[in-house]
This record gives structure tokens, C-alpha cells and sequence, in this order.
């Protein structure tokens, strides 16, 4: 039976989320839990990695409100998120274009792409270094603020 690291599905499931929101920004979305984190396993995962994937997903979508890049208004039955869009750090994070990418290639335009192949088929350095980058930009505007 195939089993999933935690952080790998975590890259994962914050890309094909940020893809998410940032496609309805500025309009906020109901996410069932249930339903997006499935999308992003495979078929044939062993039935108990499935459940503890849920419970990823849950401790994501907290960590990422925690972190400022999303705003959730209110959970339903540990299951439904409604209201959850980006916050002014997650969108700014997202139209970020680190020297690394191409001129004019924003993060969100990598995670776009990944999106068109599925982020199911997406290889683990391309989502986790897409991830870093998000996070290196975050970090650094907060760096800025603070100073």
C-alpha cells in the first residue's frame, strides 16, 4: 500500500488550495476538506494514510491562516471551510517573481502550470521548491514591516 510524507502532501495541497483561491480572489470559497484532499491522492493510498491526510489538510489550512495567508470565516463539522480567501500577504506572496523564475514569471504562474498536469503528477522538488519560494517571500516582506 502506497503512503504519502506529510510534507509532501502538504506542498501539495497548499499549491493546488493558493491555485484555488487565487483563480476566485477576491471572492472568497467554501472548501470541503474532504473533497480537495482527495483530489490530491492517488487512487490506490492505503485507507489509513487517506484518513491521517485529512487531518494534514486540516493542520494546513490552520497553519496557513496562523501564517496571515489566508482568512477562514467559520468551520463546519471539522469539514466545510467557508469564507476562506487570501489575505494581502498570500496574494502578494503569489504575484512575487523571485530572480530565479523567468522575467515576468510570477509564483503563481509556476503553480498554474503545475495545475494544468494535475498536482497529483507534479514532482516533489517542483512543489517543494515552488513552497520555499512562497514562504522565503513571506518571510522577507514581514522581515520588512517589522524593521
Amino acid at each position: 500500500m502506497l503512503k504519502i510524507r506529510n510534507i509532501l502532501f502538504f506542498n501539495n495541497f497548499t499549491l493546488s488550495l493558493f491555485n484555488h483561491l487565487y483563480a476566485d480572489f477576491p471572492l472568497s470559497c467554501d472548501i470541503d476538506i474532504t473533497e480537495f484532499a482527495l483530489d490530491l491522492l492517488p487512487d490506490d493510498l492505503d485507507v489509513k494514510d487517506g484518513i491521517d491526510k485529512l487531518e494534514v489538510a486540516r493542520a494546513s489550512l490552520s497553519f496557513l491562516r496562523q501564517e496571515g495567508f489566508i482568512v477562514i470565516s467559520e468551520v463546519h463539522n471539522d469539514k466545510v471551510y467557508k469564507g476562506v480567501r487570501l489575505t494581502m500577504k498570500g496574494l502578494a506572496s503569489l504575484g512575487y517573481v523571485p530572480n530565479s523564475l523567468e522575467p515576468d514569471e510570477s509564483i503563481i504562474s509556476k503553480i498554474n502550470d503545475i495545475a494544468k498536469d494535475g498536482f497529483k503528477e507534479a514532482g516533489v522538488d517542483v512543489t517543494k521548491n515552488i513552497v520555499q519560494q512562497l514562504f522565503s517571500v513571506a518571510l522577507a516582506s514581514s522581515k520588512l514591516i517589522i524593521s
